[in-house]
């Protein structure tokens, strides 16, 4: 019965996996099919988008407009001798990256990580995308988050052609698949996949019947349909532009060179090149997402099974208790993750419990790393200060580190958040703060602190 059940959960995923090739070489996430599109309460009606997010106070500028915070579990394949992959500094870089995009679009939606597993195996550091990639996503995951899984090649073998592949949304794993070089847009495309979202140039090779018209006005001719093609037609929203597969009708310089493209119904193509779910050649391009594809990923994530974990606004229960609120500088757990502090500028950081998933402890040891500079060849006196934040005060110790990992001097034991640490002698270099908190807070409180280096003559 078991194998049984393996050979149907296999073919399912092959399956899927090969239909995902068989639309796209890029992106390579499967799209839905029109059955499916048609189910979506949007199908024929945007406007259920934008009460949608009216309904959702997302336009209510006094309110704080991060409705969810939603944790990601890292999966970093690499060799056996710890190389290849992706190391911390350059998954800071990734939630650096995504965190800039939704925040920058206002999607509502920002994401920490919960966790990092590495995975040393030689033959792991490269993945088929047939059977291989697949079949770890499903033995290899975490409840409760996005889990990401990174390796530094992401094979497709068809006949004699091999092809690299960038990343995929596996549509039946739930898993996002990326290779460890990609683009700064790459992993917030593929999550758009995950909150679905669909390329914009869906269905630009096929008849009238399914591809999306360049006009926005234009309606479809007859007795059985009257919507908006824009509405149903391609990616279904009509505040994307239709288009057809960038990667060969973008300049260096971001400007659609496309224009000489019709559509089925004769008029010339007038493609955006910005928005983050499209293929530009130049991944640069990508930094837009619309109104409409906003409540899309808003929506998704309103039926996510972990939607009361995630969201800003649930006061029930477990999954109230379960809500981590974090600072614009994470992740910084480590050294090698430590966010830049400017010296005589004030910084605000929350400290928030880990997210172990369901069934496992959660713990309180979320840890702080800053880092700053000292240009001068001087021999010079800092001092670091921490205050008070807008939530629990929390116990607070400092250390301080050169750039070798050398403990130079810490603060001590702190029985409030207002602690203060001093040094001397310090010369040109890089230095390194860990800020812990050593008291419990009761959940669903946040601990939060300020704070501040300065030089002193």
């Amino acid at each position: 019965m078991k194998t049984k059940l393996l050979l149907i959960l296999f073919l399912s995923l092959y399956t899927a996996t090969f239909a995902q090739f068989k639309d796209d070489e890029e992106c390579v996430s499967k799209e839905l099919s029109d059955r499916e599109l048609q189910k979506l309460p949007w199908y024929g009606n945007n406007e259920f988008l934008y009460k949608y997010l009216a309904e959702k106070g997302y336009y209510n500028e006094t309110k704080n407009n991060i409705l969810y915070r939603v944790p990601i579990k890292f999966w970093i394949y690499r060799k056996k001798n710890k190389t290849g992959g992706v190391n911390e500094l350059g998954i800071k870089r990734l939630m650096n990256d995504l965190n800039y995009y939704n925040i920058s679009n206002k999607t509502g939606i920002v994401y920490y990580v919960s966790g990092i597993k590495y995975i040393n195996k030689d033959k792991r550091s490269k993945l088929g995308y047939y059977v291989e990639a697949p079949m770890l996503t499903i033995f290899r995951k975490s409840k409760g988050c996005i889990n990401v899984h990174i390796t530094d090649m992401l094979r497709k073998r068809k006949l004699r052609r091999r092809t690299n592949i960038r990343g995929t949304y596996n549509t039946v794993t739930k898993a996002v698949i990326l290779q460890s070089e990609q683009s700064k847009t790459s992993l917030t495309h593929e999550i758009g996949h995950y909150f679905g979202l669909l390329h914009p140039h869906r269905n630009y090779k096929k008849r009238k019947g399914k591809q999306e018209a360049v006009s926005r006005t234009r309606k479809f001719k007859g007795l059985i349909k009257s919507e908006l093609i824009c509405e149903t037609n391609g990616d279904a929203l009509c505040d994307t532009h239709a288009e057809p597969k960038l990667s060969k009708y973008v300049s260096s310089n971001c400007t659609f060179t496309g224009a000489n493209l019709k559509d089925k119904w004769g008029d010339n193509y007038k493609s955006s090149v910005n928005n983050i779910m499209s293929y530009p050649a130049y991944r640069k391009c990508r930094t837009t997402f619309t109104k409409g594809q906003i409540a899309v990923m808003l929506y998704t994530a309103s039926r996510n099974k972990n939607k009361c974990a995630w969201s800003t606004n649930c006061k029930k229960g477990k999954a109230y208790k379960r809500q981590y609120n974090f600072d614009v500088y994470e992740p910084d757990n480590t050294m090698k993750m430590a966010s830049m502090i400017s010296l005589n500028n004030q910084q605000y950081h929350t400290f928030h419990k880990i997210y172990k998933g369901k069934n496992k402890k959660e713990t309180d040891k979320d840890i702080d790393w800053l880092k700053f500079k000292l240009n001068s060849t001087n021999k010079d006196k800092i001092v670091i200060t921490t205050d008070d934040g807008k939530f629990a005060k929390s116990n607070i110790e400092m250390f301080l580190y050169d750039q070798n990992g050398n403990l130079i001097t810490q603060s001590k034991a702190g029985s409030s958040t207002k602690v203060t640490m001093r040094a001397s002698n310090l010369v040109r270099g890089w230095y390194y703060i860990k800020v812990n908190k050593t008291n419990k807070i009761a959940s669903p409180n946040i601990a939060d602190y300020k704070i501040i280096v300065t030089i002193k003559k």
